[in-house]
């Protein structure tokens, strides 16, 4: 009998873990440029862990990028505002809002002193790891862009 109960516990603690779905696309990079930029970053991958419902991008900047980034950011007009480039690794992370076999959705919003900067959106296609970003920045005038990058 203890053995029964042992291996029906164990068997249950083993069952937890196997729906257990995160997602690492690495090696990201600009999909109009097909390569990874190493002037702009030691590392760029995204993690979307289903069982959270979460996306994270995350980055790891060159010291060379991480330094252009800080200067830009203090000659902007943000007085007050903690800067966002303090640390070399970024993590933007993003809440999953769709989801089915082929394309994943999220979006986000990023703050910085209690303050939001900016708006995020992000579709990832699952056949061919690309993935579609739209931001907006709310600080000032308005500013949208999009990028695509493409990931292994």
């Amino acid at each position: 009998m203890k053995k029964l109960l042992a291996i029906v516990i164990l068997g249950m603690l083993w069952c937890g873990n196997v729906n257990a779905k995160i997602i690492k696309l690495q090696k990201c990079h600009d999909a109009s440029n097909g390569s990874f930029d190493h002037q702009k970053y030691d590392y760029f991958f995204f993690k979307i862990d289903l069982n959270k419902k979460i996306l994270e991008e995350i980055r790891v900047y060159s010291d060379n990028h991480l330094k252009i980034l800080r200067e830009a950011w203090e000659n902007s007009n943000t007085e007050g505002m903690a800067d966002p480039f303090a640390d070399k690794i970024k993590i933007n992370q993003q809440k999953i809002i769709y989801k089915d076999n082929k394309i994943i959705k999220s979006e986000g919003v990023i703050e910085v002193s209690g303050n939001k900067i900016m708006e995020s959106n992000t579709s990832v296609n699952l056949d061919d790891y690309r993935i579609d970003s739209s931001s907006t920045f709310l600080l000032g005038k308005r500013k949208s862009f999009y990028s695509q990058y493409k990931c292994y």
